[in-house]
């Protein structure tokens, strides 16, 4: 009896300890910065991580000194360069820092946020700097702990970068995706809000695949689409021709369009107010003009088809694409099976 009580009170306290260390992960959790959503920057901006990785260069330069005295310099730039960014020296906070990444050991997201920040204060911001230095400190925070406040720092100063250069298009973009990543992020809906209405809203690019079956054409603006759960693309839509049979979707937030008659032109016009992404719309009707080619022309048959005058009836199904005229060769092939 003594035994299944020792034993009952060792399960007890050993229930409590599990639960008592559960509670202690959640409030430790709770107490950190959750991880962040990826914002895939090398898809969105092509070319950014080259010019990343060749601006990042120069803190991979060999250092000379041992290596006691190289980290008390480390340690002795690290401090100043804080100390200029704490007294808002920008100029001289941004070179500090600079001279600090090139003694190497920067492998440090928050060495290049400051790098990018002090960059992006300076009277005369240096804008490449800015993008790449806050590009490099998103990718290492992605890797070193990912905290979403770096993330998301990172990603507003590389948006930034983007505005100081004029590539506003890029610009919506990235706020765009980062407005899916991080939803009830305030800043970021106010800053997209704002350069869409800033920039406009417009067409970015039409996509038009003639010879797919059916037809189909792709309008992407450069900001997407909206995705609340009773917008339904068709209701904002209308063609000149009337178009009877066409399949209107969302896919990946562009407008997309199935069924448009090959050989014409179609007028798509979106009506206003077309719902997009951060609570904006389009502002006024837009008229869009959709030429969908001739398909190419194409002879769809089985190849490989035998004649057997056993069979009946003796047929052959083709389909063509866009031909008037077939010429058909019927070969006699002469037995081969061995005679008996």
């Amino acid at each position: 009896m003594r035994n299944h009580r020792r034993i009952g009170v060792l399960l007890a306290w050993l229930l409590c300890f599990v639960v008592a260390s559960v509670a202690l992960s959640q409030t430790a959790r709770a107490g950190g910065s959750a991880p962040p959503s990826t914002v895939f920057l090398r898809h969105l901006l092509p070319g950014l991580g080259e010019n990343a990785r060749q601006f990042q260069a120069f803190g991979n330069q060999p250092t000379a000194g041992n290596s006691a005295g190289l980290a008390a310099r480390r340690a002795d730039l690290t401090r100043q360069a804080k100390q200029a960014y704490d007294d808002q020296d920008w100029p001289n906070a941004s070179s500090l820092y600079r001279k600090r990444l090139r003694l190497g050991d920067e492998n440090h997201p928050s060495l290049w946020l400051a790098l990018a920040t002090a960059s992006s204060r300076r009277k005369t911001a240096d804008a490449r700097t800015v993008e790449t230095a806050a590009f490099i400190a998103y990718e290492l925070n992605e890797t070193h702990g990912a905290d979403a406040t770096t993330a998301k720092r990172a990603l507003l100063l590389i948006a930034k970068g983007l505005r100081l250069q004029n590539n506003n298009l890029a610009r919506i973009d990235l706020l765009a995706a980062m407005r899916r990543a991080y939803p009830d992020d305030d800043l970021i809906k106010h800053e997209l809000a704002e350069a869409s209405k800033t920039f406009g809203i417009r067409v970015r690019k039409l996509t038009v695949h003639a010879n797919r079956f059916p037809t189909s054409a792709c309008i992407a603006f450069n900001v997407k689409l909206g995705s609340a759960p009773d917008f339904h693309p068709a209701d904002w839509v209308i063609f000149t021709p009337p178009v009877k049979g066409a399949a209107i979707t969302e896919q990946n937030g562009d407008l997309c369009i199935d069924g448009l008659p090959a050989g014409h032109t179609t007028r798509v016009i979106l009506r206003a107010g077309l719902p997009l992404q951060a609570g904006t719309t389009l502002p006024s009707e837009t008229k869009i003009p959709v030429a969908i080619r001739d398909r190419r022309a194409q002879l769809i048959a089985d190849v490989g088809h035998y004649l057997i005058p056993a069979s009946s009836p003796s047929t052959i199904g083709i389909s063509t694409v866009n031909l008037d005229k077939v010429r058909l060769k019927i070969v006699r092939i002469a037995s081969c099976l061995p005679s008996f």
